[in-house]
C-alpha cells in the first residue's frame, strides 16, 4: 500500500518534469495522481501512526514463527549485545524491558494520551483504534496475545491487499468518486476485520512460516481473503506507474532505482550533524556531542554542517549511515553482522543512490510546485478540499473505532473530551493519572498481576498514591473502559 502511494506521488512528480502541465490534460493526470494518493494517506495515516505507536509501547514477542520487521530492526539498531542459549528472544526482551521500564519513556507515552483527538494530528486516534482491533483479536484467538504477531497480522491485512491497491488506481473512476471509493473501501475492509473470524486466518498465515512456498500470484497472501486474480488486477493497474519514463536520462535512472532499490531499504531516520576533524580523524557531532567516527576504509566526508541519515536493508541486513552535505552523500559508518566496517555491494548501491537522490528530488518537488501553482493554483486548491474532506471522514471512522467499547449514547461525549485534552481531559486534567495509566499499559508487556503491576509502576516513579486513586476512580471514565481492575490482575485497555 505505501509502494502504491509513493508510486502515484512519483509519477506526477516525473510527469510535471516531463511535460511541464503544459495542456490541461497533462495537468490533470497529475492532479489525478495526487488526489487519490492524498486520500489514500489522508485516511490510513491515523492507522499507521497507530501501528508505530502500537511497535513502540506495546508489541512484544512470545513464540511465533516469525518476528515482525519493527523489532527485527529495532535489534539491528538498539539491541543490546548479550545471547542467552536456551533463550533465542531474551536479547529482544531485555532491550524492550531495559526502555520501557524508565520515568522518560513512560512520560513519553503518557504524552501521546494526552494529545488532543484529531485525525490532523492523527496519534490518539490511530493509536486508541489499533489497541481496540488488538482487544478485538485477542477476544477472538488467544494467540494474538502474542502482540508482535498481532502487529504484522495487522499490517498486513490493511497494507498489503491487493484489491486496496486497485481501488485505489481503478481508472473507470475520477476525482470525488475515487476518492469516495477509497474511503469506502476502507471502511469496507475495516468491518471486515471486526467481523471475520480470525483464527483460521491466523493459522493459515502462520503455516507459510512453517513451510515456504514458491512466491506465485496464486499464493501470496493465504488466509487473508486475496485471491490470484486479485493480484493479477493490482499488479495490471500498478504497471504503467512502473514502466513509464520522462524521457530524461537522469530523472528516469533515479526513478529505476528508486522504484528497484531504495524502496526496499528501511529509512530509519535523520538528524542535522556536523563533521568535525579530530585527531587526524573525522567525527560526526549531534547536539553538541561527539556520535561516531567515520570509518577509515570509507571516503571522508568534507568538514561542515549536514544531515545524518540511517538507511537499513531487511533483505542483507545491511545497515548504513550516511552523512549527507556540501552537495554529497557519503558512507561513513556500515554494518552487517559480525562485519562491521564492511559495505559490500549493496552498501555501493545505497551510497550511489544517495549521493543524488537529494538534488533530484528537490527538483521533482520544484517542478510539481510550480505546475499545481500555475492557472490560478485550481488544481492545489482542489487537492487541499478533498484532503480536508477526507479528513472530515477519517474522524468519523476513528471517532468510532476509539470508542468501540463505550455505549452508543456516550460516545460523542468522550469524543467531545478526547478533542480538548485526550486521555487527560478524562482522567480530571491530572498529568500523573495519565502517567500511571501509562505506565501500567508498559508494565502489561511484562505481566497483568496486580501485584507486579504495582511493582513496575514503582520503578518508574509513580507514587502508590497515584496508582491507587487510578485503579479506584478511573476504571471507566465519563463511559470509556480504560482498565480492567480485579483483586489479582491491572490491564490497561487503551
Amino acid at each position: 500500500m505505501g509502494g502504491t502511494i509513493a508510486l502515484l506521488e512519483l509519477h506526477a512528480k516525473r510527469q510535471a518534469f516531463a511535460t511541464g502541465g503544459k495542456s490541461w490534460a497533462q495537468q490533470y493526470e497529475i492532479f489525478d495522481c495526487l488526489l487519490r494518493a492524498g486520500v489514500a494517506s489522508a485516511i490510513l495515516r491515523p492507522l499507521a501512526e497507530g501501528l508505530a505507536l502500537f511497535g513502540e509501547y506495546d508489541a512484544t514477542p512470545k513464540k511465533s514463527p516469525q518476528l515482525s520487521t519493527t523489532l527485527v530492526s529495532m535489534m539491528y539498531c538498539f539491541g543490546l549485545p548479550v545471547q542467552v542459549k536456551d533463550d533465542k528472544l531474551f536479547p529482544w526482551l531485555a532491550t524492550l524491558q531495559t526502555t520501557r521500564r524508565t520515568p522518560e519513556f513512560c512520560r513519553r507515552k503518557a504524552s501521546v494520551l494526552q494529545r488532543p483527538f484529531s485525525c490532523e494530528d492523527a496519534y490518539l486516534p490511530g493509536y486508541l483504534t489499533v489497541k481496540n482491533f488488538w482487544g478485538t483479536a485477542v477476544r477472538r484467538s488467544e494467540r494474538f496475545s502474542d502482540t508482535d504477531l498481532f502487529l504484522s497480522f495487522l499490517r498486513r491485512f490493511f497494507y498489503e491487499d491487493p484489491r486496496f491497491v486497485s481501488v485505489i488506481l481503478d481508472p473507470g473512476v475520477k476525482e470525488v468518486r475515487a476518492a469516495t471509493r477509497i474511503v469506502d473501501y476502507f471502511i469496507q475492509r475495516v468491518n471486515a476485520f471486526l467481523s471475520m473470524d480470525l483464527e483460521p486466518a491466523l493459522v493459515e498465515w502462520l503455516a507459510e512460516f512453517e513451510s515456504p512456498r514458491e512466491r506465485t500470484l496464486a499464493n501470496l497472501m493465504p488466509g487473508l481473503g486475496a485471491t490470484e486474480a486479485d493480484f493479477a488486477l493490482a499488479n495490471e493497474r500498478m504497471l504503467p506507474l512502473w514502466n513509464a519514463r520522462s524521457g530524461d536520462e537522469v530523472v528516469d535512472g533515479f526513478v529505476s532505482v528508486n522504484t528497484a532499490v531504495f524502496r526496499k531499504v528501511m529509512h530509519v531516520g535523520s538528524v542535522a550533524g556536523e563533521v568535525r576533524m579530530a585527531d587526524d580523524a573525522r567525527t560526526i557531532w549531534v547536539d553538541g556531542s561527539e556520535i561516531l567516527r567515520c570509518d577509515p576504509d570509507q571516503p571522508a566526508p568534507a568538514p561542515g554542517v549536514g544531515e545524518l541519515s540511517v538507511v537499513w536493508d531487511p533483505e542483507t541486513t545491511y545497515l548504513g549511515v550516511f552523512f549527507v552535505g556540501g552537495g554529497a552523500s557519503t558512507l561513513v559508518k556500515a554494518y552487517f553482522p559480525g562485519k562491521e566496517g564492511t559495505s559490500g555491494e549493496r552498501a555501493g548501491q545505497l551510497a550511489q543512490f544517495a549521493g543524488v537522490s537529494n538534488m533530484i528530488d528537490d527538483r521533482l518537488r520544484k517542478n510539481l510546485r510550480e505546475v499545481m501553482d500555475g492557472h490560478g493554483a485550481i488544481l492545489q486548491t482542489e487537492l487541499e478540499r478533498m484532503r480536508r474532506e477526507t479528513v472530515g471522514n477519517a474522524e468519523s471512522i476513528y471517532g468510532e473505532l476509539a470508542t468501540l467499547n463505550a455505549s452508543a449514547g456516550e460516545r460523542e461525549t468522550i469524543l467531545s473530551a478526547l478533542r480538548t485534552a485526550g486521555l487527560g481531559a478524562l482522567l480530571g486534567y491530572e498529568s500523573r493519572l495519565v502517567e500511571a495509566l501509562a505506565a501500567v499499559g508498559l508494565a502489561n508487556t511484562i505481566t497483568h498481576g496486580r501485584g507486579e503491576v504495582a511493582f513496575v509502576l514503582s520503578t518508574i516513579g509513580i507514587e502508590d498514591e497515584v496508582r491507587d486513586r487510578l485503579f479506584r476512580e478511573y476504571a471507566k471514565p465519563q463511559g470509556l473502559p480504560v482498565l480492567a481492575i480485579t483483586e489479582s490482575v491491572a490491564m490497561a485497555l487503551i
